[in-house]
């Protein structure tokens, strides 16, 4: 959380340039390192269980991450 890029980001920029070359619409990139614990969060006030959670929070996580995008105004 230092402002420093992790060891996927290359990958994923080199990926996103790809599909940029083969369909030609714009990209949106997103921070999405907290989406998870977020995620979590809310989850945990709704107090399910860490079963329910834990099979919830990829879902909720994805939620997260739209919800930034839109707070953005779609360009996060």
């Amino acid at each position: 959380m230092d402002g420093s890029e992790g060891f996927m980001v290359g990958r994923v920029r080199n990926f996103a340039e790809s599909l940029q070359r083969r369909f030609p619409l714009p990209i949106h990139w997103v921070d999405e390192r907290l989406s998870s614990h977020a995620a979590d969060l809310v989850l945990k006030e709704r107090e399910l269980s860490h079963k329910k959670r834990g099979r919830l929070l990829d879902q909720a996580a994805a939620c997260e991450i739209l919800w930034t995008f839109h707070k953005a105004g779609g360009d996060a």
